[in-house]
């Protein structure tokens, strides 16, 4: 169902049932939803053990629990959905060439569009999947390695930006559209990125829905101005006064996220991000949960990304893309993809 799909059912049920608020009834449409998908999901997983893919970083490696190599040479332009359960169609994503492997060839990618005039979660990628429905045996942890390749393209607008993936909780919903996590039910870590003052770079930063959110936005936003994720920008080393980390077109960036759960009430989680296997930031200070309950655990994959924002001013002013290749989910550090060039 769309979002406006959904948010003509909230209305019409609105009417229904007086003064429910518009938006807890998306979310509980929403939530429904993740249910339904998950159950499919799961139903899919034990129907065909071994879906889940692999690539130079395989779930035979130590440490690896999913990977994904997006390679659908010969298998379909929808084939790399397979990776992440059953086939699901991706209007705004298609096949491409991403960075070579070991043997000198390009490996799979996909690209993701973003279409002129259009913005917000339906609009391009949206396969946020529970880790059952990757085919990972455990479900819940309490500390996840995430890697992924991306590449700003030669079209890509300066002035648009928008969201990447990251992790998430495992419970019905996870943190996201401005919820404020409360430490029992949900919380994310993905990434969002925004033109530069120059026209010839972007910039990076970390997007926390946990509880301290506005705490871990200082000094680069006051609490007023963290109105839904958090603003911990992506510099050049871990330092605060350090430059923006600057991502040129045309060139692939491994990005890797580091979530490892604090213990319950105390200011002790880490966020850490590596780009291209440097540590670019190094945060002990993270509040993903207040309670040890199998809610709060990491337990999905949101693999998303779209403009927005939920406005029409992060509409992308034409048509522009990026691409995603080689994402691994590891117990451990994962680094660069064996024969990156």
């Amino acid at each position: 169902m769309s979002r406006p799909a959904i948010e003509k059912s909230i209305n019409s049920s609105s009417a229904l049932v007086g003064k429910a608020s518009p938006l807890l009834l998306w979310r509980s449409l929403r939530a429904v939803r993740d249910i339904v998908r998950g159950a499919a999901m799961l139903c899919f997983v034990f129907a065909a053990p071994g879906a889940s893919a692999a690539t130079d970083s395989s779930p035979g490696d130590k440490g690896v629990l999913f990977a994904a190599d997006f390679d659908t040479r010969g298998k379909g332009r929808d084939s790399w959905t397979t990776e992440f359960g059953p086939m699901v169609h991706q209007p705004n994503v298609e096949p491409d060439e991403g960075p070579f492997g070991p043997d000198g060839k390009p490996k799979g990618a996909i690209k993701v569009w973003f279409r002129q005039g259009t913005f917000g979660a339906d609009h391009a990628l949206l396969m946020s999947r529970y880790f059952q429905a990757l085919g990972i045996e455990q479900f819940r942890y309490q500390e996840l390695y995430l890697r992924y390749y991306i590449r700003f393209n030669d079209d890509m607008a300066a002035k648009t930006g928008g969201k990447l993936p990251g992790l998430a909780s495992a419970g019905k919903i996870y943190a996201e559209g401005c919820m404020s996590p409360n430490g029992t039910d949900a919380w994310s870590v993905r990434f969002m990125w925004g033109g530069s003052s120059s026209t010839d770079t972007f910039h990076l930063q970390a997007y926390p829905y946990v509880v301290n959110k506005d705490e871990l936005s200082l000094p680069f936003r006051t609490p007023e101005q963290v109105r839904c994720g958090g603003f911990v920008p992506i510099k050049t080393k871990p330092d605060l006064g350090a430059p923006w980390y600057d991502f040129k077109r045309g060139v692939w960036y491994a990005i890797e996220e580091r979530v490892k759960l604090n213990e319950p009430g105390k200011k002790d989680g880490i966020l850490q991000v590596w780009i291209d296997d440097s540590l670019v930031l190094d945060r002990t200070n993270v509040l993903y949960r207040t309670v040890d309950n199998p809610d709060t655990k990491i337990g999905r994959l949101a693999f998303e990304s779209f403009l927005g924002g939920s406005t029409p001013d992060w509409a992308a002013p034409q048509n522009e893309s990026m691409d995603i290749a080689d994402l691994v989910i590891a117990t451990r550090h994962i680094g660069l993809a064996e024969g990156r060039k």
